[in-house]
């Protein structure tokens, strides 16, 4: 959102051209601009800390790695599951169900049965 941005900007997080930047992004992938930012901040304050080239390496690995999971995550919210998939995860959670509920209604009954109400109530 542009007044995201705008908000952004007046608290000193963005500069005026970094907003330009993220707000011709589309909105999906705003999260995943913003990492090379983070990379080039990390960059600069291994330099500025004396901080060896090989370290600084593993920073800007892990900067990408969140960038890539950001993207996996977009992925996997755009991707249909398969039909037979779907159609097995709700039998196996019906059989479950339907597992549970006779479990639950037989213990329920052998505590009315042994007169024992607070049991019975548990199993409610």
């Amino acid at each position: 959102n542009n007044e995201e941005c705008d908000d952004l900007v007046i608290k000193g997080v963005l500069t005026e051209d970094e907003a330009k930047v993220l707000r011709t992004a589309p909105l999906k992938e705003r999260p995943m601009v913003i990492f090379p930012l983070i990379c080039h901040i990390a960059f600069e304050t291994c330099i500025d800390a004396g901080v060896p080239p090989p370290n600084i390496n593993a920073v800007q690995v892990q900067c990408m790695l969140c960038r890539d999971a950001v993207e996996t995550i977009h992925v996997y919210l755009s991707t249909q599951l398969p039909y037979t998939y779907v159609q097995l995860i709700l039998t196996l959670v019906s059989v479950n169900n339907f597992l549970v509920g006779i479990k639950c209604g037989a213990a329920f009954a052998s505590a009315m049965y042994q007169e024992r109400p607070v049991k019975a109530a548990c199993e409610v």
